[in-house]
């Protein structure tokens, strides 16, 4: 009984292998280990292939031995970004379009999605997280170990303090409430430690455990810092790295990138301490622009996080794959955020079209180099139907070859931002969800202004092309409008009392508002 079964597995992964030769399995049968880090709010040009002046050794030596992804593009905040991550849909396709998600906001990533580590699961990964979720948490069936993880460790929300890991309730008042979890209640052994440090450490024992309990599987981690979102903190000794950055803001976001790449660094080097490091793939990418009102810079894209500019949605990224025939190579094909689950799905051994029919496309070939080009000529950056929380105007923008169109205002800032034009000012919060109801039914999109450039030749968008082509403003209006007929509504909620922590002894908890499908 055990040969034939024996006989069969080897059956199957030489037939896997024979439909997709670009995967090459290190161990016999064993596919590659998956690390997927998420910088949160990192922009173009806050990072050292970019930029020279940012000190990022850790993450400049993957990038420059892997392939790096000079046209990486997110949504332009961070849960529409996650959530297109996980499930490989447009967030317009999610219910995720138009807001995150605020820390007492009773929703989270509809339960009906089936998520990346859930995917990899049933190809016999073991899936953990470590760092930001924020994809709802209200209920348990949100939380990420009801949602393929086997672990979690990490925040719930967002935007709390690098130590102590506090945020101010947004309902009820009262004082912070904690977040740091681990699985689904408190870890308050956290308290004291800088947010990057416990990801580093948490995730250097994953990968200890992992190689010691379940060497026989692969393991998929995820890894969302909190770095380099405001608040703007970090130690004394990673700002003291930039004593000729005047701006205070910006040495104390340079600061932070690096000691972002220092726990990368923690994570390197325990894939090789335990000999995982040539069978892994590691993926760096942002969740969107950077923020010049808190120290970032997209620098010489045009806008800023939360705009649908390139500043906005064009960020860092790159993959690191050892066993690929073809590193250190610069690709300028498009690649979207959709595009990673079908992509590692296909990485570990599966068929990108089991995943049904989502919106990214497998772009395997082109990271291990059997291919010189991607597979996606255009992608919806974004539509965002009602003015959103954050204060953002009804709006849309879609990506076909060269060209870019832009329905509405695009957002603000809408400028060039050099570095030494960043500021500290903190957002505003325009709370006026709980007046949104005459927003519910799709403005008039007919009556928009649009915008057209050539993305290609015009990276910058200087030079609005839209009344020298109007051919192509019309062609891409009506693919515009077939995502509007395939949009479903964005899932909001007014933030409610019952979410405040100190109705769970000062603690962010779930267990009061109900999952949804229900």
């Amino acid at each position: 009984m055990s040969s034939t079964f024996g006989a069969i597995s080897v059956w199957v992964t030489l037939f896997g292998l024979a439909l997709f030769p670009g995967i090459r399995l290190i161990n016999g049968d064993q596919a590659p280990n998956i690390v997927f880090i998420v910088a949160d709010d990192l922009g173009f040009n806050d990072i050292s292939w970019n930029n020279p002046k940012i000190i990022s050794p850790n993450l400049d030596s993957l990038a420059r031995n892997g392939t790096i992804l000079n046209h990486n593009y997110v949504l332009p905040i961070c849960s529409p970004t996650r959530s297109a991550l996980m499930t490989g849909y447009y967030s317009v396709h999610t219910g995720r379009q138009s807001s995150v998600i605020w820390q007492q906001e009773p929703v989270g990533l509809f339960t009906n999605f089936t998520l990346m580590p859930e995917h990899l699961n049933t190809l016999g990964y073991e899936s953990h997280a470590v760092g930001k979720w924020h994809l709802g948490y209200c209920n348990q069936s949100y939380l990420p170990t009801n949602r393929g993880f086997k672990s979690f460790n990490g925040y719930f929300i967002g935007s709390e303090d690098y130590y102590s890991h506090l945020r101010p309730p947004s309902v009820g008042g009262g004082p912070p409430g904690y977040d740091f979890q681990h699985n689904e209640g408190p870890d308050l052994s956290a308290n004291g430690t800088y947010s990057s440090v416990l990801i580093g450490l948490h995730a250097e024992k994953i990968i200890r455990d992992h190689a010691l309990q379940t060497p026989e599987k692969p393991l998929f981690l995820y890894l969302p810092f909190q770095n380099v979102h405001s608040p703007l903190q970090v130690p004394d000794h990673y700002s003291n790295l930039y004593p000729n950055e005047t701006n205070q803001a910006r040495k104390t976001f340079s600061g932070m990138v690096t000691a972002m790449d220092d726990a990368v660094g923690t994570v390197v080097k325990s894939l090789k301490s335990q000999g995982l490091f040539e069978n892994t793939i590691i993926v760096f990418s942002s969740d969107n622009g950077g923020q010049t009102m808190s120290g970032g810079n997209n620098f010489p894209l045009r806008g800023n996080k939360g705009t649908l500019w390139e500043g906005g949605t064009r960020v860092p990224g790159f993959v690191h794959i050892p066993f690929s025939k073809n590193r250190a190579r610069n690709v300028s094909s498009l690649f979207h955020v959709t595009d990673w689950l079908p992509t590692l799905y296909r990485a570990g051994g599966g068929d990108p079209h089991e995943l049904g029919p989502i919106d990214g496309l497998d772009q395997w070939n082109l990271l291990v180099g059997n291919q010189d080009k991607g597979v996606r000529q255009e992608f919806l950056y974004n539509i965002q139907p009602i003015p959103s929380i954050e204060g953002a105007q009804a709006r849309a923008a879609i990506r076909v070859g060269d060209f870019k169109l832009l329905r509405g205002v695009p957002g603000e800032p809408s400028g060039w931002i050099p570095p030494a034009k960043s500021v500290d000012i903190p957002l505003e919060r325009n709370n006026h969800l709980a007046n949104l109801t005459h927003f519910q039914a799709v403005p008039n999109f007919a009556s928009f202004e649009v915008r057209l450039y050539n993305i290609t030749s015009d990276p910058e968008e200087r030079v609005d092309l839209s009344h020298n082509h109007p051919d192509i403003v019309e062609s891409m209006l009506a693919k515009l409008a077939r995502f509007d007929a395939s949009m479903i509504p964005p899932n909001i909620k007014p933030e409610v009392a019952s979410g405040n922590p100190n109705r769970f002894n000062g603690i962010y908890t779930p267990g009061w508002c109900q999952a949804q499908p229900k």
